[in-house]
């Protein structure tokens, strides 16, 4: 499948979920570390929920929205991607919604740390 075909637009999104049950994952994506991944895995629950995956503007972000977008689309138990916009909260009677951002952020300067330590410690 090719996973471009997840990504939507907000006016979109009513229309390709068609009513079905559905869960609103908001975050940043930035990178698309495992344990994002896991955590996706792990908010999925079962095939007759939809997991919409919303990404968010990042201030300074180390890969572009495009790339975030499709990383997302990759993860398989994502159905739907799409950029994060006000009122997306209110689009669809969701499920549940979960803001991982701070969590995100979080996981992102951890591993930012982990590479910096890293390369310090390669530095000849």
């Amino acid at each position: 499948m090719n996973t471009r075909t997840k990504i939507v637009s907000q006016e979109d999104l009513p229309a390709r979920l068609a009513g079905a049950p559905a869960i609103l994952v908001v975050g940043l994506f930035d990178p698309m570390l495992a344990a994002l991944a896991m955590r996706l895995h792990e908010l999925a629950g079962t095939a007759e929920v939809k997991l919409v995956a919303a990404v968010c503007d990042a201030p300074e972000p180390v890969l572009s929205l495009a790339s975030r977008l499709e990383m997302t689309a990759a993860v398989a138990v994502v159905d739907f991607v799409l950029p994060y916009s006000m009122g997306l909260e209110t689009l669809c009677p969701w499920t549940a919604i979960y803001d991982d951002t701070a969590l995100h952020n979080r996981w992102c300067a951890d591993f930012q740390e982990h590479v910096r330590r890293r390369s310090q410690s390669a530095s000849f």
